[in-house]
């Protein structure tokens, strides 16, 4: 089986979308497919992708993806590449190829199959669209997540505010190298660029990390995180790591606000404010409270288990064949 999968990644949307395009890449790999990457920025993803096959596009969106996707029976588009009267004439154009769509908006009856990116399953399930936790796409070594111990007193802090630009971060930074609670032994800061937000008279033991591809083993030995409303909110819970979220763009904001709800961490207003002593407060707030944090860690590794790009590979590959025969 031919399947396209068709998402940007850069400094402006981040790697959120590349990371998850490419978890549901892989595993569709795996079992078979044959996989080939549509994108408009073919260095950043190169570095990304691995040996997967990769196809720039450029111009009109709509005659590029279809020159490519024809040939398939399988069309993966991410909402951020592809704007939505664009999807509806790809999906005029194709109309032999199953379209799935992933993320949390969608034009309607336009996909054959909707991957929705959220905690919290609609009140009213839709028969085409595969909604809530267990078809949350992260990559595969967030599957070998440990369950968290978690200590009464955290020693590791995590900072990471995705793959993009890492807006606030030296705020962050200053504010933590002067109020960071004393139990906290290593700050564990990555991320592009994240050493430019290096103090210069560092009072904290900090650790930085250039880059954000492979997170999993620094959040399973940190004991608690600051991290952006992104894609890595997911990749947070599947470590059962207790978080504070500074969305760092506005769409963020709706998904540090379900992640909320479903009891995997806190939204943080004193990053958007910028004020540094509510900052320090909830922040310490936070690591007083080891019930709170073994609660998160509990719904985070309970629902998000890794295994979300398994689910999803599995169901569009039958959808595909049922669609053959």
């Amino acid at each position: 089986m031919e399947c396209f999968v068709r998402f940007d990644a850069d400094g402006h949307i981040g790697m959120g979308h590349a990371h998850r395009c490419l978890a549901l890449a892989d595993t569709l790999q795996s079992y078979g497919a044959r996989v080939t990457l549509l994108t408009r920025n073919a260095a950043t993803v190169a570095a990304l992708a691995g040996t997967f096959p990769i196809a720039a596009i450029s111009g009109d969106e709509v005659e590029a993806v279809t020159a490519h996707a024809r040939t398939g029976q399988l069309l993966i588009l991410d909402y951020a590449g592809t704007e939505d009267t664009d999807i509806g004439a790809i999906r005029t154009q194709l109309p032999g190829v199953h379209l799935a769509l992933v993320g949390n908006r969608e034009p309607a009856g336009v996909a054959d199959t909707v991957i929705m990116q959220t905690p919290l399953a609609p009140d009213i399930p839709r028969g085409d669209a595969l909604c809530g936790p267990e078809f949350i796409l992260v990559k595969r070594s967030f599957q070998t997540q440990p369950v968290k111990e978690v200590r009464a007193k955290p020693a590791r802090l995590f900072v990471c505010l995705g793959g993009g630009e890492p807006i606030g971060l030296d705020w962050i930074v200053d504010v933590l190298n002067r109020t960071a609670p004393d139990s906290l032994r290593e700050i564990h800061v990555a991320g592009p660029g994240v050493s430019r937000a290096a103090p210069s008279a560092p009072q904290r033991n900090f650790v930085w990390q250039e880059g954000s591809t492979d997170l999993a083993g620094a959040m399973a030995a940190a004991d608690i995180a600051i991290i952006s409303g992104g894609g890595i909110i997911y990749e947070a819970a599947a470590s059962g790591l207790a978080a504070l979220y500074c969305p760092v763009v506005a769409h963020q904001h709706a998904l540090a606000g379900r992640a909320q709800q479903a009891g995997f961490g806190l939204v943080c207003p004193a990053f958007s404010t910028r004020d540094a002593q509510a900052f320090a407060g909830q922040l310490s707030q936070l690591a007083a409270d080891e019930a709170g944090r073994r609660d998160m860690a509990h719904k985070g590794q309970s629902l998000i288990d890794g295994k979300g790009a398994e689910r999803v590979a599995r169901q569009l590959l039958e959808q595909c064949r049922q669609r053959l025969t």
